[in-house]
């Protein structure tokens, strides 16, 4: 059986059955999160990203004090660290949809951008399918609301899972979307696998 993938976490599950990408991590992704915006800290985010396995995570975020102007600007020079480095881009966005969505299309034919932790509706998690976007679904789909019916309609090669910061393992996310989507955890793992092989490939 193909092994989880886990596309973004905090906390190594360390397991061989596991392949996770951990943030803030060389066996991850490497980035400045729109929280904490330190502009010091970029020489040392070039260097350590140029090693990791992508960039990130990085992005929008609506709900936090960052002035909007300077998440923007953050948020593009890591677009194009991604590029310039030849490596995904894992995206943190929180009510900020629409602004991805355009900067998606303005550089269009982009490296793989993964919205992690999609938390929006099925009519979004579509509109984001172009360019070489894919989503990723966390504990948010054990609620049974936006996010469990967006997995449900999520393309299967555009979908990843993840654990984030929370302690669910998994397989409790792999069971829940599998569940939701009428479908094996078997055949969700092979599905999802198939999308980090070709994640893999750029």
């Amino acid at each position: 059986m193909k092994p989880y993938v886990d596309i973004h976490t905090h906390v190594s599950a360390r397991r061989p059955d596991v392949v996770e990408w951990l943030n803030d991590s060389p066996d991850g992704s490497v980035g400045i999160h729109p929280w904490n915006i330190v502009p010091d800290e970029w020489p040392h985010v070039q260097a350590c990203a140029a090693a990791a396995k992508a960039v990130g995570e990085c992005g929008l975020d609506r709900c936090c004090s960052t002035p909007w102007d300077v998440q923007l600007l953050w948020f593009e020079r890591q677009i194009q660290l991604s590029e310039a480095l030849h490596k995904p881009l894992v995206v943190h966005c929180v009510r900020a949809y629409d602004e991805v969505q355009r900067l998606s299309r303005r550089y269009r034919g982009h490296m793989p951008w993964i919205v992690h932790g999609f938390n929006s509706s099925a009519q979004w998690a579509g509109q984001m399918y172009p360019d070489n976007v894919y989503v990723s679904f966390g504990r948010d789909i054990l609620h049974r609301g936006k996010a469990a019916r967006a997995v449900a309609q999520c393309r299967p090669d555009r979908m990843f899972l993840e654990t984030d910061v929370s302690d669910i393992t998994i397989e409790h996310i792999y069971s829940a979307a599998a569940a939701i989507r009428g479908m094996s955890v078997g055949d969700l793992r092979s599905a999802v696998w198939d999308n980090y092989i070709g994640l893999c490939r750029y």
